[in-house]
């Protein structure tokens, strides 16, 4: 058993090594040798195939199912991305309560993505019930775990409330930290006036 255990390493380690080349269809082929000899799966595993067949290309139904795995072991990374499946539709009928399941598995593990999306779906009201207090406590949690993302969310929190200010704030660092949405948004309330910023020159 040891000694299968050390060449199913060595299995990953190459297809692992191929993979930093980029080589992916060599690292698929023992990648998957590996698999056919591993008993059981961690997360780092996992991840690492999903991630591989997901580079390649074609192969969502195990992208989805690898990535899906690592999720109920608890990774907060694959949490968001089946949350992101279901979300989108990606080889998975879209469903906004599930997208909002996994979302929130991932912010209750304290990861700053998991908390963005949840505050994102509690501003929209996708997959819950509309909470801009509710989407504004989780966007405050990801912020102070520098999500950039989430400043724009909480901008629009504090827009909401009517504290254009700190609403403008927000979405300035956000988009002087090069988050397209973010630059968007900021040129959109230079040019409407929005939020009381306007100035025709800055939104060009």
């Amino acid at each position: 058993k040891a000694a299968k255990s050390g060449l199913v390493r060595s299995y990953f380690n190459l297809a692992r090594v191929l993979y930093s080349q980029e080589r992916y269809e060599e690292a698929r082929k023992w990648c998957e040798l590996a698999i056919n000899n591993e008993e059981e799966l961690d997360i780092d595993k996992l991840e690492f195939i999903a991630d591989l067949y997901d580079n390649i290309g074609g192969y969502e139904k195990q992208c989805y199912e690898y990535y899906l795995q690592a999720a109920i072991q608890g990774s907060p990374r694959s949490q968001i991305i089946i949350g992101l499946h279901y979300e989108n539709g990606i080889y998975v009928k879209e469903d906004e309560n599930q997208a909002f399941y996994w979302y929130k598995r991932a912010a209750d593990a304290d990861d700053a993505g998991g908390q963005y999306h949840v505050s994102r779906c509690y501003f929209f009201g996708y997959g819950v019930i509309q909470d801009i207090d509710s989407s504004m406590r989780w966007a405050k949690m990801a912020v102070k775990q520098n999500s950039t993302p989430a400043k724009l969310i909480l901008a629009f929190c504090y827009g909401n409330q009517g504290s254009y200010n700190t609403a403008f704030e927000l979405l300035t660092e956000a988009a002087e930290a090069g988050y397209v949405d973010a630059q968007y948004c900021l040129g959109d309330c230079y040019e409407s006036g929005k939020w009381g910023r306007k100035n025709i020159k800055m939104a060009v």
